[in-house]
């Protein structure tokens, strides 16, 4: 999704600006006593900007990732920080330090990426050894969840901003039975990284 292009937007910038676009990646497989009650693969974006002028903020977003909504965002943040300083006169005098800066961090795999089919075997083949290694348990419940967090910034002193961010994380749940009574054992594996880096 990585997108280069936002500095295009620099000679729309009245006042100091913040140009944001992001997406979230997120895949889940759960499984509870061998069946699936949950298989989902899903993807959620957006551009936000938001305006700083005589010590008021305006905000605005859209989910579309387009030039004509970036530009219709950043219209409409101009537009609600005029309005802003319309009902606040105060005039703070608060002034934005001037920096510049460049970064970047991905953390995207260096691995063939799998698809969903993949990872619900894979939880599948992990719940069959549970279940045949511990045939005395309750219940068993498995979560694979992966969650990708991309995003673009660029503001108006000329900074610009990538970040590719990924967290993979493996949950395991069980209960069993011990003096009559229920006891629940869960356990947490993954972190920072893809399925593919953690699994």
């Amino acid at each position: 999704m990585k997108y280069d292009n936002l500095n295009q937007f620099k000679d729309s910038f009245s006042n100091y600006t913040e140009l944001r676009v992001q997406e979230n990646r997120n895949n889940r497989v759960n499984l509870t006593n061998g069946d699936v009650t949950g298989n989902v693969a899903s993807t959620t974006s957006g551009v936000s900007a938001r305006v700083f002028k005589d010590g008021n903020w305006g905000f605005s977003s859209s989910p579309d990732i387009t030039n004509d909504s970036i530009s219709n965002v950043m219209k409409a943040s101009t537009d609600n920080v005029q309005f802003m300083n319309k009902k606040d006169t105060t005039r703070c005098g608060i002034f934005l330090p001037e920096t510049q800066a460049n970064y970047e961090m991905n953390f995207t795999t260096k691995k063939d990426r799998q698809n969903q089919k993949f990872w619900l075997d894979f939880v599948k083949e992990v719940d069959g050894y549970i279940e045949k290694k511990y045939p005395e348990l309750l219940s068993r419940n498995l979560v694979l969840g992966g969650l990708d967090m991309e995003k673009s910034l660029f503001t108006s002193d000329g900074s610009e901003s990538y970040s590719m961010t990924p967290r993979a994380h493996l949950y395991i749940m069980l209960s069993i039975e011990k003096d009559g009574s229920p006891i629940n054992l869960m356990e947490v594996w993954g972190g920072l990284g893809q399925l593919e880096d953690k699994f």
